[in-house]
Parts: structure tokens; C-alpha cells; sequence
């Protein structure tokens, strides 16, 4: 997909003196498989810094991308896989953050979303990760590691990194149903829409007001959900149509809505509301949307 940057001007009067709000997008794609936006609140004169800080940011996303490929022989993933072995290994930045978030995730979901699901005795407790050191450690032979559950949350997330990181405070991010936001939009607080299978609530937009939070969506828009249930190892059936998770990081955020969405509507819902650092609205099978805890979205 050929790289697009569009400028949106928008004029705020504080004061009645005139001043120019700029926000930026970028259209483009993540290992040739994700598509992405990218929305960044800056000065007009800042076009080139942004420009390139973007590009940047959307490379070192494929790069993290190639990385954590789990049944690529040549990625760094893979490579490890395919060794199937108990050790210690030296690996990347990028691969032991990814690897933290994904054994969080799989903590958070109570391991119904295990990051060692492919293994034949899944158990994500034989992982061990030092983010300090970039140390791996696999406690037991033929223990496999797949990010997949968590993969377009931690390119999100590494995205809203790079940029902070360059500089830009205000930028919302969107791989697909996952979003990131940071500080803020021109006028105030990012929308982050609310996304619910496009049946009975084709036409009701519904979004949160989001400053610095995360939020990943499962839904059946995209076809069925095809979540491994890491218990039975067979395609997870479940009483939800759509779980969306909000919370500070959207690799857990993904990760998250896996997990809700094998509990099922009742034990999902309490599992929420014990959390309040966390907030979700689910979508049972009569379509009806339940916001956990009560909370009203904006139109």
C-alpha cells in the first residue's frame, strides 16, 4: 500500500485570536497483512518532522513484525520454535517486550489465551522473560510460543512508543479493531468508536472519549471468530458476539477480549468489573450491549 500523509486543518478562536490545529494521517500497512492510520495533532510548520517520524515508526513496526512470526523459520520467533528446546536465550528487545506482554496476557485471561498454546502441554508458566536483559528463558522441551493473540495490540502499542518517543504526544493509532491514543485530539479527548456486530446496531455509533487508553475489539464483523480455546484446543464457541476491552496497553487490551470472550458473558462481566483499571462493553447473542462497568458512551 503506497504511503499517503493527509493534512487536516482544523481553526480554534481561543480568545478570538486565530490559531491553526494540524492533524496528520497516515494510511499504511504493517507486514504487508494489517492495515493502519495513524493520526498525530501538530504544528504545520512540523509537516517534515512528522512526515518522517511516522515513517519510522510504521518500519520499526514491520521490522517487530517479521520478528515475531511464530511458524517462520527465518524469523527470530520462529527460529526459536523450531529449535523446540529448554534454555536460556539472548533475545531482541522487541521479541522479550512482546513476549512479557503476551505471558501478562495469558495471566490476565486466567490462561484461556495461552501465548503457549501451540505446545502439547500448553503452560505458559514454563516461560520466564527479563525485559532488562532481553533474557528468554523455556523451562520445559517442546514448549512452543505464538504472539498471535496479542500481535496487533503490541504494533499498535510499539507505534504509539516510537512516536512519543520522537516527540508527538497527541496521536491515535488504529491496526484494524485494535486503537492506541495518547494525549490528545485538536478538540479535546480521542473518539474511540465503539465497534458491535453490524446487524440490529448497524446504525448507531457509539464511541469512548479516550486520553493515553487502549482498546482491542473481537467481533464477528470480520467473519466467525476463530479463538483457539487453549483448554480444548478446538475453535471456542461462546454466548458474545463482540467483546471490546479498555484499558493502558493494547497488546493486554487484545489479549484481554480472547480471554472475555471464552468466559462467556456472566463470568466475563464479573471477571471485569473485580478490575477497576479496566472497562469493557459486551455483545451477547440477542445483540444486546452491556457497558462493564456502567458507563455512558458519546455519540
Amino acid at each position: 500500500m503506497k504511503r499517503l500523509l493527509t493534512i487536516m486543518l482544523f481553526l480554534i478562536l481561543p480568545k478570538l485570536v486565530a490559531a491553526q490545529a494540524t492533524q496528520f494521517l497516515l494510511e499504511d500497512t504493517v507486514g504487508g497483512k494489517y492495515k493502519v492510520k495513524i493520526y498525530v495533532v501538530g504544528d504545520t510548520m512540523a509537516k517534515n518532522q512528522i512526515q518522517e517520524s511516522l515513517y519510522k515508526a510504521v518500519d520499526h513496526a514491520n521490522l517487530v513484525f517479521k520478528k515475531l512470526k511464530p511458524d517462520d523459520p527465518n524469523s527470530e520467533l520462529g527460529a526459536i520454535n523450531a529449535k523446540k528446546t529448554a534454555g536460556i536465550y539472548m533475545v531482541s528487545p522487541e521479541l522479550a517486550g512482546a513476549i512479557n506482554e503476551g505471558y501478562e496476557a495469558s495471566e490476565w485471561s486466567k490462561g484461556l489465551c495461552d501465548l503457549t498454546s501451540p505446545s502439547e502441554q500448553r503452560n505458559y508458566k514454563e516461560i520466564k522473560v527479563k525485559i532488562k536483559t532481553n533474557e528468554l528463558k523455556i523451562k520445559k522441551d517442546g514448549t512452543l510460543i505464538n504472539l498471535n493473540f496479542i500481535l496487533r495490540g503490541f504494533l499498535a502499542d510499539t507505534i504509539a512508543n516510537d512516536l512519543n518517543t520522537a516527540g508527538w504526544k497527541n496521536v491515535l493509532i488504529k491496526i484494524e479493531d485494535v486503537f492506541v491514543t495518547r494525549g490528545n485530539d485538536v478538540n479535546g479527548p480521542w473518539k474511540i468508536p465503539i465497534i458491535t456486530p453490524t446487524d440490529k446496531f448497524a446504525k448507531r455509533a457509539f464511541y469512548y472519549k479516550a486520553t493515553d487508553v487502549a482498546s482491542a475489539t473481537l467481533t464477528i464483523n470480520r467473519g466467525p471468530i476463530q479463538v483457539i480455546d487453549s483448554r480444548t484446543k478446538q475453535i471456542a464457541s461462546s454466548d458474545l458476539k463482540s467483546v471490546t476491552i479498555f484499558m493502558s496497553s493494547a497488546a493486554k487490551s487484545e489479549g484481554l477480549a480472547c480471554g472475555v470472550y471464552l468466559m462467556g458473558f456472566e463470568e466475563g462481566k464479573n471477571f471485569i468489573l473485580k478490575y477497576p483499571n479496566l472497562r469493557a462493553v459486551l455483545d451477547n447473542a440477542q445483540g444486546q450491549l452491556t457497558f462493564v462497568p456502567e458507563f455512558k458512551p458519546s455519540h
